[in-house]
């Protein structure tokens, strides 16, 4: 609820800076599927590595942003993207060979600024874009019932870790009426986590993550 309210209050101050730079402000809102990539993982005290791998699982997110159109860049924009993923991890991969299932649940949210370009004539409109902002990492109690990668098998109690990450992207953009649109999106994001030794987990995880998902757009 904090990090929902904390979004909303960043979004309407982007909107109001973008009105008042006589910007075209809009407003999107999309789900769809997310497709995690193996990570690399270091335990960052016994330095064994291996690989952390995820099932695949939905995404959720909203942008507040704005074309520079009355500036006379209407191709150019700027936009927050706020990002929330779900996601259940599947087993542990240490470089030995050794593969532990793992029963854990993991959660991953982020808040980015992205530049944007797009194409400004026609119905649909592709663009591409790229940026960087915090990402959040949280990581349930989990168990595995084989020592891998520097753990035991009692598993770990869970842990938190907050980075600065980055990501690309690139969309169609579906024009429905003069201020409403559909799009489709594929995203691709990393950021290095590393999580506190006290909580039985002591890994560095280099997440990477592609995202497809569609949504709504409202220009205002």
């Amino acid at each position: 609820m904090k990090k929902t309210l904390y979004f909303l209050i960043v979004a309407f101050s982007f909107f109001l800076f973008a009105k008042s730079a006589n910007a075209g402000p809009y407003l999107s809102v999309y789900a769809g599927f997310t497709v995690p990539h193996d990570a690399n993982v270091t335990n960052n005290v016994t330095h064994e590595t291996g690989q952390m791998s995820f099932h695949n699982g939905l995404n959720f997110g909203a942008k507040a942003g704005y074309w520079f159109t009355d500036q006379g860049a209407p191709y150019l924009g700027l936009q927050l993207d706020a990002n929330t993923q779900n996601l259940k991890i599947r087993e542990l991969i240490a470089s030995t060979g050794v593969v532990a299932p793992v029963t854990s649940r993991a959660g991953f949210s982020s808040l980015t600024a992205n530049l944007i370009y797009r194409a400004v004539e026609g119905d649909i409109r592709p663009y591409i874009g790229a940026g960087a902002g915090v990402f959040y990492m949280n990581i349930g109690s989990g168990q595995k019932p084989i020592q891998a990668i520097g753990v035991g098998i009692n598993g770990w109690t869970g842990g938190t870790d907050t980075a600065i990450g980055y990501q690309v992207l690139a969309g169609l953009d579906f024009l429905i009426s003069k201020r409403l649109s559909f799009f489709g999106e594929y995203k691709f994001s990393t950021a290095k986590f590393s999580l506190d030794r006290k909580t039985w987990i002591p890994f560095d995880i280099t997440y990477k993550v592609s995202q497809v998902y569609g949504g709504l757009t409202y220009n205002f």
